[in-house]
């Protein structure tokens, strides 16, 4: 086992490996020396796990930050955790955020509520998220602050 934290699924892939071929060595040992010991799974306890498809990445923002967040760490790399801006719905991807303890109100969910030089926050589940890291189409990952130098974003702005 190991603590997750606030890594995201390429972090722990990368983690789960490195402590596999460490149990996979252990383990080939044990079995070599006769000390392994087997044990049948209980079927009853496994659950179906579905293919992740592009679309499971768009976000909701009447689900709470943290939940938010938990998907943007899941969707890192693939398919990456999205939301859809501008009037030609452009996909912009979210790759860092965090939660603020803001109240705000149902009807603003999904809107710009704050922005500074190095993030946005967009109203989410009665609380906010702070933005840090996003994609655009056709371009690398960027600090909000970079894409904010190039590009303009007014409060009241919708993600939906």
């Amino acid at each position: 086992s190991t603590e997750i934290g606030d890594m995201n699924y390429s972090e722990l892939h990368d983690r789960l490996a490195e402590l596999g071929a460490e149990l996979l060595i252990s383990t080939l040992k044990d079995i070599e020396e006769g000390k392994a010991v087997s044990e049948k799974q209980d079927d009853s306890l496994s659950t179906y796990a579905p293919l992740i498809k592009k679309q499971d990445g768009h976000l909701d923002f009447s689900k709470s930050p943290e939940e938010l967040i938990y998907k943007i760490r899941a969707f890192d790399p693939w398919p990456g955790a999205f939301a859809l801006y501008n009037e030609q719905g452009d996909a912009m991807k979210f790759w860092k955020a965090e939660a603020l303890d803001i109240k705000t109100d149902k009807e603003d969910e999904g809107k710009v509520i704050g922005l500074d030089a190095e993030s946005f926050t967009v109203a989410a589940g009665l609380r906010a998220l702070r933005v840090t890291e996003i994609q655009v189409p056709g371009k690398k990952r960027m600090t909000v602050g970079d894409y904010l130098r190039g590009n303009s974003m007014e409060k009241g702005s919708l993600f939906r």
